[in-house]
């Protein structure tokens, strides 16, 4: 799921919510805001800070983070549209409990990138080397055969491609990152606390009373 379909996601989800302030000291940075619709817990969030430290927990799982002193601040986008930086907030989490036991991530397996990757390899290795096509066809039948065939558990994907050698065609050096991604659960976290700070910052905000006289 592409971050724009994420988001869409998660302002449906969230459209009900309102936000409950239990607790809130900006002298010492330690906030709980509460964030669900009438007191659910369905899709509820929790956001908790104390200094160097923000958590988020609820009905999506727990992630904490952990960067400077106010958290609020490393957090706020500065705009009102949802602006993400998972690349970046992702490497100051320090925790994350996502309800996925042993296999709790932050990212997940894209066996259709890992297909595609496959094919561009095969590609650009034809262009490169100016492989014949009775070699190529050759080629890509082992290919298919002993790599792309049964694409969809991702170390057996991973095992079958290292292992595969051909002519000179491998895939040492292939680009196996471009076949993860950022999962729903962390990029919906990360909607929830953009907007999460949104909100109580609004809600904070001082009115300017002073008139002209």
């Amino acid at each position: 799921m592409t971050k724009d379909e994420v988001e869409q996601h998660f302002i449906a989800d969230t459209k009900d919510h309102c936000m409950t302030i239990i607790s809130a000291d900006e002298d010492t940075v330690r906030r709980h805001l509460m964030f669900s619709e009438n007191g659910s817990s369905v899709y509820r969030y929790d956001i908790h800070t104390w200094p160097g430290y923000l958590m988020v927990t609820g009905d999506m799982g727990t992630y904490v983070f952990s960067r400077i002193h106010d958290m609020f601040n490393f957090f706020q986008t500065g705009s009102p549209n949802f602006k993400i930086n998972e690349g970046y907030w992702s490497e100051k989490l320090d925790a994350i409990n996502s309800h996925c036991g042993a296999d709790a991530s932050i990212k997940e397996y894209l066996p259709e990138e890992f297909t595609k990757m496959i094919k561009e390899e095969f590609n650009q290795w034809i262009e490169n080397w100016e492989i014949e096509p009775n070699n190529a066809n050759e080629v890509w039948d082992a290919l298919q055969n002993d790599v792309l065939d049964d694409v969809g558990d991702e170390q057996n994907d991973y095992n079958n491609a290292y292992s595969f050698e051909s002519g000179n065609l491998n895939f040492y050096d292939a680009p196996f990152s471009n076949c993860r991604e950022y999962n729903y659960h962390f990029r919906w976290i990360l909607y929830a606390i953009v907007d999460g700070i949104a909100q109580y910052k609004a809600s904070t905000k001082k009115i300017d009373t002073k008139v002209d006289l």
